[in-house]
């Protein structure tokens, strides 16, 4: 079955959210701009081309500013932010579509009793709106 050798045995199959089960329709260079429009709000000042950088890469960036002006919250910056980004992501849930097997996937792995998790670094709200909106919810394992 699924193209392995007979003496491996799979007890545990770890999918990503986006691009492997749904097609995750985040507008991540808006969203980023949206985040650099807030960013100078504070006074934190990043060059237009981080939008072209990892999202993480950008938060790293944002903490060496707030601790670089010393009179910021990094706190409130960072929960400012992630607001900005749920925000995108909600939008997102919304118009994600699952792909045409996942579900098929899912209920062939569940049958033969293979625990199944997921990752993503989407954020727990639009996760559960995904998992809900598209009853995939009930094929992972409680972890």
């Amino acid at each position: 079955m699924l193209g392995l050798k007979e003496d491996v045995t799979l007890d545990l199959i770890i999918f990503d959210l986006d691009d492997t089960l749904v097609e995750f329709k985040y507008r991540y260079i808006e969203a980023k701009k949206s985040v650099l429009h807030l960013l100078e709000t504070f006074g934190i000042s990043l060059p237009s081309d981080v939008t072209l950088k990892p999202t993480q890469d950008i938060f790293d960036e944002i903490a060496s500013r707030v601790k670089k002006n010393g009179s910021l919250n990094r706190d409130e910056v960072v929960m400012k932010v992630n607001e900005v980004i749920t925000q995108y992501e909600m939008e997102a849930a919304t118009s994600t579509t699952i792909f045409q097997d996942a579900k098929d996937v899912l209920e062939v792995l569940k049958s033969i009793n293979i625990k199944i998790a997921l990752v993503t670094n989407n954020s727990k709200r639009a996760t559960e709106f995904v998992l809900t909106r598209f009853k995939i919810k009930d094929f992972l394992t409680p972890l």
